[in-house]
């Protein structure tokens, strides 16, 4: 493993890259990550729909509003096989799932790493 460079090392900036997303942007995306806990699909659709030239915003927007819509399929699925009683084992798995991801899905946006939700349903993009 390569030691990491000094700060003052040729060949390195602090400077931002071009297209990375200023820090306005990495807290909005956070907070669309995390509205799903509390409004599910409603937070992630309406950063979607203000976010238009805004490439990392609007990318970040999608995943989380693809992890609202496959947790809403999900929660939908789980309440029928209720019925069957096998549901009742999967309701503490997707509530615990749906509480998660959104967190590690904020924290990366915070940090401007791109995040793709496993085992998420692709409609938006």
């Amino acid at each position: 493993m390569a030691p990491i460079p000094p700060l003052n090392a040729p060949g390195w900036s602090a400077a931002p890259q071009a297209g990375a997303a200023d820090s306005s942007e990495r807290n909005t995306a956070m907070l669309i990550h995390l509205s799903i806990i509390p409004f599910g699909f409603i937070g992630p659709l309406i950063g979607y729909l203000i976010s238009d030239h805004k490439p990392y915003l609007r990318a970040q927007s999608a995943e989380a509003l693809n992890m609202a819509i496959t947790l809403l399929i999900a929660a939908v699925v789980v309440a029928i096989l209720c019925l069957v009683l096998i549901g009742f084992l999967l309701v503490p798995v997707l509530g615990l799932w749906g509480l998660v991801m959104p967190i590690i899905g904020g924290v990366n946006a915070s940090q401007a790493k791109p995040y793709r939700y496993p085992l998420v349903l692709r409609f938006v993009s």
